[in-house]
This record gives structure tokens, C-alpha cells and sequence, in this order.
């Protein structure tokens, strides 16, 4: 166990990171399919124009489809188009056939592709799963927090990723780009959510589990980030190296923009000791700055979260009211209010949006010392 710097809440061991979702790709000629008649085609037709040959299968039959695509019941996806084929299947569900419990070993995946090959080949495809490429990968850590899911998305709220957009969820948090994704949301309200075809789950689901994924797309990001091309190289792969990619994504693009690690050294005593440390930093603003934190949750609960404010300063930048640098250095500024907050909420024994955010990226990104 452990104690984040800025919250008074425990915070469990660092954790590696599991692998909730894999995604390969093969390039034509690089799979065969028997039979097509054994899985599901599409055909989509443009006006005026025919449908071309997709491939030709084991029995010689040229097939006439723009897409052939097959679902196994453990979620297992295989779909084929002029691309070549795409197979997703989730590595933890399949080999822990647990609703929620991660796969944290990349060595098991040998036992997985094994078991993705026996699926395809029982509809007639064929493919070699270890020199397939990855076209997505999802690392992924979870925990049961000492607050309400509800609580840190409405800490998230506050938070914007890097060159990232942000969509907020009932219950989670989405940011993205075309290359990555950080997803945060409430694993327990996800499996327990009741609907048509729905199955309720037969483990214990703890309250307040919260998931925290970070989804790398495109065979350029996944072999920047984790050094991996093929499905053969995942296998491979450290799982400490996993967990720091992982960490290293989370806090690059999302909480170094907060300033959330920044390393802060001062006495908890009171609220002075607090004004007098901001002072070694930055001089004479230090008060104007001890004044301004008692306002900054304030001011963004009024306008609903970091993104709504943003939006509005950029109203009001359009209005000519303030120039574009000034718009950064406000919002750069507020990021690093929420930084300070964090601390002096602790010092007071509170627990708020800042100490929830520095709560939540201590976390997810802390790495074990030894795989």
C-alpha cells in the first residue's frame, strides 16, 4: 500500500497493466479461405456499377461479395474485405473467462492465438496468428476506488487531453484522437446494466471499479508506443514495458498537461507554511495566487468542467475580448491552479476535483518495480 503525495485516501499497489483488447490484420494473400459458404458475406453495390471479385476460396469458387465476416460466441470477430482480414477478440475474457479480470501476462497470448486459429479454422480460414500485424491494442488497468465512480468522472470533467478531444459519457469519460484513446468508466455499472439480451454476471462485481484504458490505433502507433508490429511481437513483450507504456501515455497526455506530477516540497502545517512555499516559487505573486486557488472550482463548476470554460474563453477571444496567447496562458494556468489545489485541500484534510484527479493518476500510473 501506498499514500498518493497530494491525497489522503490509500491507494493499492502499483499493478501491471492487462491487455483487454487485441486487434490483428493480414494483408491478402496472407490467409485462406476454404469454404465461403461457411461464414456470413455483404454485398454492397454502387449505382451503376457491379460487385468485384473479392477472393477466390479453396474450392475454387471466385467469390462475389464486398465483405465476408464471421462472430464466434466468445466475441470473436473475423472480417474480410479488399483490405485483406481483421481479427478482435478481447485476450482476458477469452483466457480468464472472467467478466472483468485482466490478462496480465502477454506469454498466455500464445495459448490465445491458438485458440483464435481454432475458430477460424472451423469455419475454413486459415492464417498464421503470430506473424499477423496489430492494427489495435488496448492495455488497460482497473481498481476499486475508495469514492463513487460518479465522483471522478465529475473530477475528469476538469481534465483535457493533449491534441485530444473528450466526450463525457453517463458513466465515463472518452478522450481521443485518431491514434489513441484514454477511456475511463464504471466497470461495475457496465456489467450490471440490465437491457434486452443483457446477462446479468455470476461473479461479485465491486462497487466502485473503475477501468482506465488507453487504446493505441494504427500499426505506426502501436510500434512507436509498445515496440511491437506483429502478434508474434506482443507475445513477446515485458509486461513491465507494457505497463510503462501504458503509465507513460496516461500521463503524457492527459496529466502532464495538469502539471499532476510536478514534484511539490512544502510544509503541511497551515495554510501559511502553504503561502510562504508559493512564495520561494513565484515571488511576489504568491498571495495574488493563494487567492486565486479559492476560486478556480469555482469558477469551473459554474461553467461546467475545463472543456465549457475553454470554449467560452475562445467565445470571448472571437468577441476580441482577449488575444489567442492569452487564452493558453489562462487555460495553462488554470491546469496548474488545479495542481496547487490538490495540495492545499490536503493540507485541510478535504477531499475534491484536485485530489480525485491526483487520486486517479496515482493509480493508473504508477509502475511495479519488478515484473
Amino acid at each position: 500500500m501506498y499514500i498518493s503525495r497530494h491525497s489522503s485516501q490509500i491507494v493499492r499497489q502499483p499493478s501491471l497493466a492487462g491487455i483487454d483488447k487485441v486487434e490483428m490484420t493480414l494483408r491478402p494473400g496472407t490467409f485462406t479461405v476454404n469454404d465461403h459458404n461457411l461464414v456470413d458475406s455483404t454485398t454492397r453495390r454502387k449505382a451503376g456499377q457491379g460487385v468485384s471479385p473479392l477472393l477466390v476460396d479453396g474450392q475454387g469458387v471466385e467469390v462475389m461479395a464486398s465483405k465476408l465476416h464471421h462472430n464466434a460466441p466468445d466475441g470473436t470477430r473475423f472480417d474480410i474485405d479488399h483490405r485483406g482480414m481483421y481479427v478482435t477478440f478481447n485476450p482476458s475474457k477469452i483466457h480468464t473467462g472472467h467478466p472483468f479480470e485482466l490478462l496480465t501476462n502477454p506469454a498466455k497470448l500464445v495459448e490465445i492465438g491458438s485458440h483464435v486459429l481454432r475458430l477460424a479454422n472451423g469455419v475454413g480460414i486459415d492464417f498464421d496468428p503470430l506473424s499477423a500485424g496489430l492494427y489495435r491494442v488496448d492495455p488497460a488497468k482497473q481498481s476499486t476506488m475508495p469514492d463513487p465512480v460518479s465522483a471522478y468522472g465529475q473530477a475528469l470533467r476538469y481534465a483535457r487531453g493533449t491534441r485530444m478531444n473528450r466526450k463525457e459519457y453517463p458513466d465515463g469519460h472518452l478522450f481521443h484522437n485518431s491514434n489513441r484513446e484514454l477511456c475511463f468508466y464504471d466497470k461495475h455499472k457496465e456489467l450490471t446494466r440490465k437491457g434486452k439480451g443483457r446477462t446479468p454476471p455470476t461473479v461479485f462485481v465491486p462497487d466502485n471499479l473503475l477501468r482506465a484504458e488507453v487504446r493505441l490505433m494504427g500499426k505506426d502507433t502501436i510500434a512507436k508506443d509498445i515496440g511491437c508490429s506483429t502478434f508474434g511481437d506482443l507475445v513477446n513483450i515485458d509486461p513491465l514495458a507494457l505497463t510503462k507504456a501504458y503509465a507513460r501515455n496516461l500521463d503524457r497526455l492527459l496529466f502532464d498537461p495538469l502539471n499532476a506530477g510536478q514534484q511539490l516540497t512544502i510544509s503541511f502545517e497551515n495554510d501559511l507554511a502553504f503561502v510562504d512555499d508559493l512564495a520561494t516559487r513565484h515571488g511576489k505573486r504568491a498571495l495574488a495566487i493563494y487567492e486565486r486557488l479559492h476560486g478556480t472550482i469555482n469558477l469551473l463548476d459554474v461553467h461546467g468542467g475545463m472543456d465549457a470554460y475553454e470554449r467560452f474563453l475562445w467565445a470571448f477571444h472571437d468577441r476580441g475580448g482577449v488575444s489567442r496567447p492569452t487564452v493558453y496562458r489562462r487555460l495553462k494556468q488554470l491546469r496548474k491552479d488545479l495542481t496547487e489545489r490538490a495540495t492545499l485541500d490536503h493540507i485541510r484534510g478535504q477531499r475534491s476535483v484536485a485530489t480525485r484527479l491526483e487520486e486517479i493518476r496515482a493509480t493508473f500510473t504508477s509502475v511495479p518495480l519488478a515484473a
